[in-house]
């Protein structure tokens, strides 16, 4: 069984750079806030390119994964749960 890390951040393109230059972080793709695939959302649901809806990155042969936290929230892991793939 491989479980994938799954992390919310207020800000996704500032910790993917992190990943990259300090750790080595390869094969990042993101999906921004304003990607086309969401360009018949409600109004509330729009979201800027600076917003990370969905990203994954490689590290230590691994694959994680991330997301900004909704509105730039404070981080909130209650009630997180695992979720074997």
């Amino acid at each position: 069984m491989e479980v994938n890390s799954y992390f919310n951040f207020k800000n996704s393109v500032e910790a993917l750079k992190f990943y990259e230059e300090k750790l080595g972080a390869t094969d990042i793709m993101r999906v921004p806030g304003n990607h086309e695939i969401f360009k018949d959302a409600p109004e509330e649901f729009q979201m800027p390119e600076s917003f990370t809806m969905n990203a994954s990155f490689k590290l230590l042969g691994k694959t994680f994964l991330c997301s900004d936290t909704w509105q730039n929230k404070d981080i909130d892991n209650e009630g997180a749960s695992l979720f074997p793939i």
